[in-house]
């Protein structure tokens, strides 16, 4: 397994790096922890040697921790914006997990803020791991019968990081309305009775794609349970994740816009701003193509007009 590890000294990336040391990973995994140097001039000042000197050091003591038999850590100081040197850098390597922080509150916060762990998942096609928790003890796994779900499920089915993990498989059924009535003449009763059916038969659908996450998990010999709740997704997502003490939300994310190719659907982009545990948010392998496409399109928008608007 390929991990790059996105560190900035602040203690939501020692969280991310305390949950991927504990974490059971795959003989021969190869974990890259990076650091990001935004450059201010072509030729680096004093000040910059320094930072560069305490990032490299930093990273250093990373990979010691991060260091265990079976697995091999090498460590990399980028330069460049943060977000796209992130992305940029798991394209190259080929990675199948990104692993960081949720928020750098550190001597390097200007390598990783919040709001580039939430562009990094917003323009990767890869798995992206915002730790918010030193350990996984507890999972919510989020299903709503997407390729993304599904590959949610085999991920969690599969990975020997997930073995010995609770699993709760959930599935939100979202409230539908019936306003304005198609016939003049339909009555509110009629209205409603026709509301309850529709609600019964998607609650039904909803029911069944957890139950069949939960079966498949369980025939993978994990230990599963199933639920369905009707509601808004995101909410009930976090909701439930508080309820049963869950440590980290496993959510598959649609594609969220059609002007920038690797954007996040609002389920998921709501549950990892909102959520107070870690999230790890599946996507879709793109083409090298659309890949590419995704990375230029999150560049370009620092300096136009945002294709996410």
């Amino acid at each position: 397994m390929r991990i790059l590890f996105a560190y900035d000294g602040s203690t939501g990336a020692q969280q991310a790096r305390d949950l991927l040391a504990e974490l059971d990973l795959p003989e021969g995994t190869a974990i890259t922890a990076v650091s990001v140097l935004r450059p201010v001039t072509l030729d680096p000042t004093e000040a910059e040697r320094h930072v560069l000197d305490a990032l490299e050091s930093e990273l250093e003591g990373v990979s010691r921790g991060l260091a265990a038999p079976g697995r091999t850590v090498e460590r990399r100081v980028l330069r460049g914006r943060p977000a796209d040197a992130i992305l940029a850098e798991a394209s190259r390597l080929d990675t199948e997990l990104i692993v960081m922080g949720s928020r750098g509150q550190g001597p390097f916060t200007s390598a990783l803020l919040g709001s580039v762990s939430s562009e990094v998942v917003d323009g990767s096609i890869r798995p992206v791991l915002v730790a918010r928790g030193p350990s996984v003890r507890r999972l919510l796994l989020a299903t709503d019968g997407t390729d993304t779900s599904a590959l949610a499920l085999e991920m969690v089915a599969s990975w020997p990081m997930f073995a010995s993990v609770e699993i709760t498989v959930l599935s939100v059924s979202e409230p539908t309305w019936a306003w304005p009535p198609p016939d003049p003449a339909t009555t509110l009763a009629d209205l409603a009775e026709g509301e309850e059916a529709v609600a019964d038969d998607r609650r039904a659908v909803h029911a069944e794609l957890a139950r069949a996450g939960g079966d498949m998990l369980r025939g993978a010999g994990r230990s599963a349970t199933d639920e369905v709740r009707v509601g808004n997704p995101a909410h009930e997502i976090v909701q439930l994740a508080e309820t049963i003490g869950a440590d980290l939300i496993v959510t598959g994310s649609r594609r969220g816009s059609a002007r920038l190719p690797g954007s996040i659907g609002s389920v998921a982009r709501n549950v990892l701003h909102h959520a107070t545990v870690s999230v790890l948010v599946v996507r879709h392998p793109m083409t090298a193509a659309a890949e590419s496409a995704a990375l230029e399109a999150l560049s370009a928008a620092e300096g136009g007009s945002d294709p996410r608007m």
